[in-house]
């Protein structure tokens, strides 16, 4: 967790410009790793950093996408965090890519074969729709 958690205090200190040149290249070669307990950390920590990226729009176009692309983890745990971090996530974007780009993936998530995928994902989907 503090791996995550240090991520996210660095974009604080250092600004969004700083985060994206210097944690965003490490952590898309993570969500490539062999290591889904990797993997995992690395989701979590893009959710937490696009909670706090000044302008917004930077989580929109350099984060979201690296969260989005993880949904099709062959592992259920990232593919769930990916759902969890959606939430997080998406009300820094705004309705029109909540709607455009996170919805559809949660959609996807919704059907999982995974119990715990599609339970996360219908959760997320429903605190969108009470916001």
């Amino acid at each position: 967790y503090r791996t995550t958690t240090l991520h996210q205090e660095l974009t604080i200190i250092f600004g969004a410009e700083w985060a994206i040149e210097y944690l965003l290249p490490p952590l898309g070669e993570i969500i490539r790793h062999q290591s889904y307990l990797r993997r995992l950390s690395a989701v979590q920590a893009l959710s937490l950093m696009a909670t706090i990226m000044d302008p917004p729009d930077l989580t929109i176009t350099e984060v979201l996408p690296l969260v989005l692309s993880m949904a099709t983890d062959n592992v259920a745990n990232i593919r769930f965090n990916v759902a969890k971090g959606l939430e997080r996530i998406a009300p820094v974007c705004g309705s029109a890519v909540t709607d455009s780009q996170i919805r559809p993936v949660l959609g996807l998530l919704a059907e999982d074969p995974d119990r715990d995928v599609r339970y996360f994902a219908n959760k997320t989907l429903e605190s969108l729709d009470m916001h």
